[in-house]
């Protein structure tokens, strides 16, 4: 109730991280479920226990790969404050094993929910199902959806009330039915025994539990037998066997006219038997007149001295039924035992239930009504499979059943006329509707084109639509004869009925009149659009082409301008060597001709630096 003392709580725990993934989530289940007093336990309270992870957990022996080989002892371990675990537990004891688990939770009446997120649902559905009670809920990575799934799972448990029997040390056989709420019909849950949904406050379920000894070297040992529904006090039932029967030797054990036995007989070993001065006295307390015996509880039409059908006992000349121990659902009733409740037809659906389930109706076992179902509101018939509204035999959208082609009959279109499909909606081909509506339409069209004694129109004849009559169920009339809607199109509609000498009578009106559209041929726009598509397409394409060619016509003609400017550069690269070389003789003497020698070199020389000239600038 104390919600900030809850957060605050929450608040104040450590978080510890530990190497690897799996977590200790057995060890907690086990404390908080012991811990009575540190968690704050009420004796009385439902107890409901959440984990959520993310991760799988680990199982008992995996302590060995610490060296811890002792045993959990499923004891309390924690600190007075109910905040850690005892460091002495956690050195010295293995992991708890899922046996432990179960039977602590069962001990204390804990229900476990684990919120496990979408990776390791498939681990803990398998772990929950060994821990009766418990339940995995799918939680999103952000924990966004937890309070919605807790309060929904809560919910759930709350609505179910079923039952638990303990015999510590068997010997017994345990049956039990039960009575829900509504009359509704018990499920079985764990060990075969009854469960039922849909409990509420101030809501009553009985149940009835049937004990029977089965071998007496354990019934001898069994002292108690607990039974328990959760949220209510345990119900402890006291065993004293009788097994040995040393009672029936021991005379002074007897009572003798015990008024038990209703004065008439002497109870031994916890039985009545009957006196002999009282012949017509007898049953299980020597409280029946039977002058007839058990012939009442032999049925005539059964098998021939079979007393109660073989599914009961012969009390005072009245059968008493027993219940079907393999099937403890099954109810048996009847004035011979010759009923029981799965007697009743069964509606022809997947799970073929009884009666149509508990939701239609229920099967009666009485004599008088011996494999009847007894129909709820809103439903009929035998198996209580038809349901009487007849919204299920509507068109969507329109308000005539079956189309005014057929009746409405356990919710499903018994179509007329030729007419077929859910709804009677769809003329058949060669059916009696196409046939008619054929020489209709035919007559019709010759008629338009401007026939005269069109052989078509033969034995037909045109009625004035105020001849037209709807019926109350949807159906139609023509001069009060019953008349069939043809296929219609968005050009006319034609109703036709025949009267008693086979004319066929005709009503036709132009929907157009009344602003019906023209059909239109779609035929040619699917043609234009595909073939603007593709012009659109090759538009494009050719665009792209011209932009490329301009593109590369763009980057040519800057490609020639660069290689023009680096031509006119008149530029003599550094590493020319001008292959010209003059060599003068040191031995020449200057002559007679020296200046027409010199006259002569200078000119030589002036020949070869123009040579020289030349080569170097490639000319």
């Amino acid at each position: 109730k104390d919600r900030q003392a809850f957060n605050d709580s929450l608040q104040q725990i450590s978080i510890s991280s530990n190497i690897d993934t799996p977590e200790d989530s057995l060890t907690s289940l086990i404390q908080a479920s012991v811990c009575t007093k540190q968690i704050g336990w009420k004796e009385k309270s439902r107890k409901v226990i959440v984990v959520a992870t993310d991760a799988d957990c680990h199982f008992a022996g995996e302590g060995r790969l610490a060296g811890i080989i002792r045993p959990h002892d499923g004891l309390c371990h924690l600190d007075s404050n109910g905040t850690d675990y005892l460091d002495s537990a956690f050195r010295n004891q293995d992991y708890p094993s899922v046996a432990l688990v179960k039977k602590v939770l069962q001990e204390r009446r804990v229900s476990a929910i684990f919120a496990i997120t979408k990776s390791n649902i498939p681990f803990y559905r398998k772990l929950s199902e060994r821990l009766p009670g418990s339940s995995v809920l799918e939680l999103t990575d952000d924990s966004s959806n937890a309070v919605q799934i807790l309060r929904d799972e809560l919910a759930r448990q709350v609505s179910i009330t079923n039952l638990t029997v303990l015999a510590h040390n068997g010997g017994v056989q345990v049956n039990a039915t039960a009575k829900c709420p509504n009359s509704t019909q018990f499920e079985i849950g764990d060990h075969g025994l009854p469960l039922c949904r849909n409990m509420s406050v101030n809501v009553t379920a009985e149940f009835t539990v049937t004990l029977t000894g089965t071998t007496c070297d354990k019934l001898n040992d069994l002292k108690q037998v607990t039974i328990r529904v959760r949220g209510f006090d345990d119900v402890i039932v006291d065993v004293e066997s009788l097994c040995n029967c040393q009672c029936e030797v021991d005379e002074s054990e007897h009572e003798v006219m015990s008024p038990f036995c209703s004065s008439a007989g002497n109870a031994t070993c916890g039985r009545c038997r009957c006196s002999d001065r009282y012949r017509s006295t007898n049953g299980s307390r020597c409280n029946c007149n039977e002058t007839l015996g058990k012939l009442p509880c032999i049925n005539p039409s059964g098998v021939p001295g079979e007393e109660c059908s073989g599914r009961g006992n012969c009390e005072c000349m009245k059968c008493q039924c027993q219940q079907d121990e393999n099937n403890p659902s099954k109810m048996i009733g009847g004035d011979y035992c010759e009923c029981d409740s799965q007697m009743c037809p069964s509606t022809p659906t997947p799970d073929n239930q009884i009666c149509g389930g508990g939701e239609r109706g229920e099967c009666q076992y009485d004599s008088v009504n011996c494999g009847k179902c007894k129909c709820k509101l809103g439903y009929s018939g035998l198996a209580c499979g038809c349901p009487e509204s007849k919204e299920t035999c509507k068109k969507p959208g329109e308000n005539r059943i079956c189309s005014g082609e057929g009746t409405c009959t356990c919710g499903r279109c018994q179509c007329q006329n030729g007419y077929t499909g859910k709804y009677c909606d769809i003329c058949a081909e060669g059916g009696r509707c196409e046939t008619l509506c054929q020489r209709s339409v035919a007559c019709k069209s010759c008629q338009d084109n401007g026939g005269s004694g069109c052989t078509l129109c033969s034995n037909q004849a045109s009625v004035d639509i105020s001849e037209f009559e709807a019926v109350d169920n949807g159906t139609f009339e023509i001069e009060g004869f019953p008349a069939m809607r043809c296929p219609q199109t968005c050009r006319s509609r034609y109703y036709v009925a025949q009267d008693n000498e086979g004319t066929l009578l005709t009503i036709h009106y132009d929907k157009r009149a009344i602003g019906c559209a023209e059909s239109i041929n779609i035929i040619p726009y699917v043609i234009g659009i595909v073939a603007g598509l593709l012009l659109l397409g090759l538009l494009l394409l050719i665009a792209w082409k011209l932009y490329a060619r301009w593109k590369d016509h763009k980057e040519y003609q800057h490609f020639m301008n660069e290689q023009r400017k680096r031509g006119m550069e008149n530029t003599v690269s550094p590493l020319f060597k001008n292959p010209v070389v003059t060599y003068k003789n040191p031995v020449y003497k200057a002559g007679a001709n020296s200046q027409q020698t010199d006259g002569q070199e200078k000119e030589g020389d002036r020949q070869a630096q123009s040579q020289a000239h030349l080569d170097s600038t490639g000319l």
